[in-house]
């Protein structure tokens, strides 16, 4: 799945919690833009993960212009790309 700013890989298996993998590269930044990016990024992670299904893993692969965002904006995208997932 792809959003604006970060690209969503899924992998299912097992019938533990979810974890979460963030690659925040370089090219988006410096190392201040991409440990603020990765903060938001867990933070998001972290009010939803226990809506999500058990089992498996999530990469977060931060995209250009993800550095221009503040906190909240990548915790209300994180969110609405994993929710959906739920629903359906």
């Amino acid at each position: 799945m792809r959003s604006q700013h970060f690209l969503f890989v899924r992998y299912l298996a097992g019938e533990a919690p979810v974890q979460l993998g963030i690659t925040v590269t370089k090219k988006i930044g410096g190392a201040v833009a991409r440990n603020r990016i990765k903060r938001g990024v867990r933070e998001g992670f972290r009010h939803i993960r226990e809506s999500l299904p058990l089992g498996g893993k999530v990469l977060v692969i931060a995209q250009r212009g993800s550095a221009d965002l503040q906190p909240a904006e990548i915790q209300a995208e994180i969110q609405s790309m994993l929710l959906p997932e739920v629903r359906a």
